[in-house]
């Protein structure tokens, strides 16, 4: 079935990309734009279609005859459409099962590679979003030097095919060069020997990008054409983000300074289920406030705050008797949270008065 919208006259969907995000309520992933590439924006206007962004992804609309009479007409020039991710959350990382550092690397996205998820088409290996699918930008105008070069060294596009090693290969003195400049733009695999380099050949950037995806347009799998004999067929091509899973750790901390604070247990639950913690242990914070601090003995799933629906109690045990009171405690923020070298857990820390 076709998907159209009317703006003045009638446009066939062609494509969509969504982000969903496992943190958030509604599960949309809200934190990404897709900006096309300048050479992009000239395919859309060649080939009368029409971008429009949306709050968790894109959506490609076209006119269903001018675009399958282009398609088959520029089909030997292998177009694709490319675009810029741009990470607008600076605390994306804090809840997003992905590492905190990336350095100088981006994650890569393709229609050339998906996986099948049920009736999804996910834009990546696995069933959410790894760090696997990250990859280096090199400018055309930089070359790779090694000291040392395996035999039956190779250059492979993102179709898998090899490139001829007249266009990227030279010596000189006593290195061995893999240049750019005459590549066109998009993602190389070198390998060398047992190893291997993944790389993304790319004219200047002006800012900073989380991402680059290559939407192309022809010879695609099976599942993810959207272009048959039988006419146009709109696709939909997700990207799948899972939530951080954190230890819950909260400093319990007395509001009477000239009383000390005895606790030999803590008690937590959360919507009426008992979560397990450790026993309080005594500790004395930076600022030089004695407090006890508990922590979850299992990593618990971050998930969006919403205090409605969200109940989090707390249950003291002083001089080995429980105290009648319940403390509503407050959820762990996404702002809060500590990476810990030594036992190589990550923390969600908060701090409770009583």
């Amino acid at each position: 079935m076709q998907s159209r919208i009317d703006i003045g006259f009638n446009w066939d969907k062609l494509l969509s990309v969504q982000c969903h995000h496992e943190y958030y309520t509604d599960g949309k992933g809200k934190d990404f734009e897709f900006i096309p590439t300048n050479k992009t924006s000239v395919i859309f206007k060649n080939f009368k279609t029409f971008f429009k962004p949306v709050d968790n992804g894109f959506i490609i609309f076209c006119d269903n005859k001018q675009f399958s009479r282009i398609h088959s007409l520029k089909k030997v020039s292998d177009q694709k459409l490319t675009f810029l991710i741009k990470n607008k959350n600076n605390l994306l990382a804090n809840y997003t099962d992905l590492n905190f550092n990336h350095f100088d690397e981006v994650f890569y996205f393709t229609n050339l590679t998906i996986k099948k998820n049920k009736n999804k088409l996910l834009l990546h290996a696995e069933e959410y979003m790894k760090d696997q699918e990250k990859i280096r930008i090199f400018s055309p105008f930089q070359v790779l030097k090694f000291n040392e070069i395996a035999k039956g060294n190779k250059l492979i596009d993102q179709r898998g095919k090899v490139v001829k090693r007249e266009y990227w290969y030279e010596e000189r003195f006593d290195l061995h060069v893999v240049k750019l400049r005459s590549l066109s733009e998009g993602k190389y695999t070198f390998v060398n020997g047992k190893n291997s380099l993944e790389f993304y050949v790319m004219d200047y950037i002006k800012e900073p990008v989380w991402g680059i995806l290559d939407v192309f347009l022809y010879d695609l799998p099976k599942t993810g054409d959207f272009i048959t004999k039988d006419g146009l067929t709109p696709v939909q091509y997700d990207i799948h983000f899972q939530s951080r899973s954190t230890y819950w750790k909260y400093f319990i901390i007395g509001q009477n300074k000239e009383l000390k604070l005895s606790l030999d247990e803590a008690k937590i639950s959360y919507n009426g289920e008992d979560v397990e913690f450790t026993k309080p242990k005594k500790v004395t914070l930076s600022n030089g406030v004695e407090a006890y601090s508990i922590e979850s003995k299992k990593p618990i799933e971050l998930k969006e705050l919403h205090h409605v629906t969200d109940k989090l109690e707390m249950q003291l045990k002083r001089d080995n008797k429980w105290q009648n009171k319940t403390y509503k405690v407050p959820k762990p923020t996404i702002d809060r949270l500590k990476p810990d070298k030594k036992s190589n857990k990550i923390y969600s820390t908060t701090y409770i008065y009583v």
